[in-house]
């Protein structure tokens, strides 16, 4: 039996032509198979069309040429499964803004019945002939007690049906949060989704899609430079326009803070 080792340098066409020499197998009835791997090339010959007695042939490659296949493969794996992270990620950013602005929207259902509930509440001792102003929007309508005391109870009714609508609302975006919280688990594994979420992600961005650094007067800190630099040139004003009054810049200053017009 004759068995030969190929060089990996060669071509296909080199192959068939060392082997034609070497045992004088035909072209035709030699074939190349890649194994699942993709490490090694094995010449498979058909040994009851073969005229000799040679039966396999090993095509090898090198130590390196392995490694640096196994290395561009886990690199490849790698960069797919950051690609399925980052989506992953995007889509439960998006989740939790949505679930934000349901949970608001539940609160303020909420306050909304609470008080038309202790509204009713405060009408019940006061006589039945008694005419009160109702609000509506920036309007007032006087209303017999009756006629208010109606109104309560159906506004009540309709904010309660519409809290349990958003809380519904809510419980199917928390099972999608969870939903996506399992594939990235899958992906990345537990111990590095441990690891990300204790390290934390990105400033989380409000509802309404305005970032903490563009806000003109923060609660804590500092203010920003626009309303710095607007404060600072508010007051030169005021001087210029006391001056060419006559008036003192004390008074200038006064003047120029006063609000234009009161609402009653």
């Amino acid at each position: 039996m004759h068995e030969s080792v190929v060089h990996p340098s060669m071509n296909l066409r080199n192959i068939t032509q060392v082997l034609g020499k070497k045992t004088g197998i035909p072209a035709e009835y030699q074939c190349l198979l890649l194994n699942n791997n993709a490490l090694n090339y094995w010449l498979i010959l058909a040994e009851q069309s073969v005229p000799c007695n040679a039966s396999l042939v090993l095509v090898a490659q090198t130590p390196d040429e392995a490694d640096a296949k196994k290395v561009k493969e886990g690199e490849a794996f790698d960069a797919e499964v950051a690609a399925q992270v980052k989506e992953v990620e995007e889509r439960l950013q998006v989740l939790t803004v949505e679930m934000k602005q349901v949970e608001g929207k539940i609160k303020h259902c909420m306050l909304e019945a609470k008080r038309a509930e202790l509204t009713e509440k405060e009408l019940k001792p006061m006589p039945d002939t008694l005419k009160v102003y109702r609000q509506v929007g920036k309007m007032f309508i006087l209303q017999p007690k009756a006629d208010m005391a109606k109104s309560l109870k159906a506004q009540v009714a309709v904010k309660t049906l519409e809290c349990q609508g958003l809380q519904q609302a809510r419980n199917k975006i928390q099972e999608k949060v969870k939903s996506e919280a399992d594939g990235l688990k899958e992906l990345i594994g537990p111990e590095r989704m441990k690891q990300l979420f204790q390290s934390g992600g990105a400033p989380e961005v409000p509802a309404g899609g305005t970032r903490p650094e563009d806000a003109v007067m923060p609660i804590f800190g500092k203010e920003s430079k626009a309303a710095q630099s607007e404060a600072e040139s508010k007051p030169a004003e005021s001087e210029k326009a006391g001056k060419a009054r006559g008036a003192s810049p004390a008074c200038a200053a006064r003047a120029s803070q006063a609000p234009e017009s009161v609402e009653v």
